[in-house]
């Protein structure tokens, strides 16, 4: 993929770059924030209930190293739920921080200096740092790794304390924070000795209670987690692994399951189908387990809300769905 081909003009991405989601949030300005979620300020979404998903692209050898292959399954489990990016690709398309506050190009964007969130803990309780940033980003030098187009061209990071890092890469890239967004890019806690540990401890929306690859995933809502009212309104989320169309329209109108990615059918009593067009996102890497660009359905039980506009870069809201979607 060519990575430099339709990039947005250096203006549009210097005011991208001078984001600061807190500030905006804190600015009477919420209603764009839903607008960029997808939904109207009439339209705002409530806390409760379960999500129960049936998902494609699970199997035994999934795990939370996203180095290694990952389908749709594993997307909305770690990255949608358990886990968190730098930046989100939010569902109108643009940009916003994830666990960075702030990111500002310098030299020509050859070099940017990202300011992380101060209030991330993970799960266990430790607070994310730039060490935890650096530990993660490292893990995908292996070449094997999916996203090593993306860490291969970082020549080095200087931390500049614990909230704050100035990344040098070996060229200029306007896109760089967009890519920073990439489902495999997770951040990871280090131990004391500085290793980075992939064992289901993320900072997201959801704590795991239960795992098994391909098979399920349960988890349950973090409390008092810093984007409490932003996103995150399931008290628990469900997903089951069906790599399979006619389980998945079977157990949907059996009400076993409220959304499914391969559903397909006519259903009945209240349910609702709609499509979904593909799209790209220039040096974003697309869901390997479908073809590039391609549309799909989204089917679902009547009780789940979904937002007006769903990010389609990925399936199932850019694999968010239980961060974005709602029950009635």
């Amino acid at each position: 993929m060519n990575r430099r081909a339709n990039q947005p003009d250096q203006n549009t991405w210097e005011k991208m770059t001078k984001l600061d989601r807190r500030k905006l949030l804190t600015s009477g300005a919420a209603a764009a924030v839903l607008a960029s979620a997808g939904m109207g300020v009439a339209a705002q979404p409530r806390r409760g209930g379960l999500l129960r998903a049936a998902l494609s692209g699970a199997t035994r050898n999934d795990s939370w190293d996203m180095r290694q292959p990952a389908g749709l399954f594993m997307m909305a489990a770690a990255h949608g739920a358990v886990y968190e990016t730098l930046t989100e690709i939010a569902a109108d398309g643009s940009l916003r921080g994830e666990l960075l506050e702030t990111w500002h190009a310098q030299d020509g964007a050859q070099s940017w200096l990202l300011t992380l969130q101060k209030d991330v803990v993970f799960h266990s309780g430790k607070e994310f740092e730039a060490a935890d940033l650096v530990g993660s980003l490292a893990l995908h030098a292996d070449p094997a790794s999916p996203a090593h187009h993306i860490v291969d061209q970082i020549v080095r990071i200087d931390v500049k304390s614990r909230h704050q890092v100035l990344v040098h890469l070996a060229v200029a890239n306007a896109g760089f924070p967009y890519q920073l967004a990439d489902y495999h890019l997770l951040m990871y806690p280090t131990d004391r000795s500085g290793t980075v540990v992939m064992n289901g401890v993320g900072s997201g929306l959801y704590r795991v209670d239960s795992f098994v690859p391909g098979q399920h995933l349960r988890a349950a809502r973090v409390n008092k987690h810093r984007r409490d009212g932003q996103a995150g309104w399931f008290d628990e989320v469900s997903l089951l692994a069906l790599n399979d169309t006619t389980r998945q329209s079977r157990a949907l109108q059996d009400r076993r399951i409220d959304t499914g990615d391969l559903a397909q059918g006519r259903f009945k009593d209240g349910f609702s189908t709609r499509h979904v067009a593909g799209q790209s996102a220039q040096g974003v890497q697309l869901n390997t387990a479908r073809v590039p660009f391609e549309g799909y359905d989204i089917a679902n039980h009547p009780r789940l809300r979904v937002p007006a506009v769903v990010g389609n870069l990925w399936p199932m809201d850019n694999a968010r769905l239980a961060e974005r979607w709602w029950m009635a």
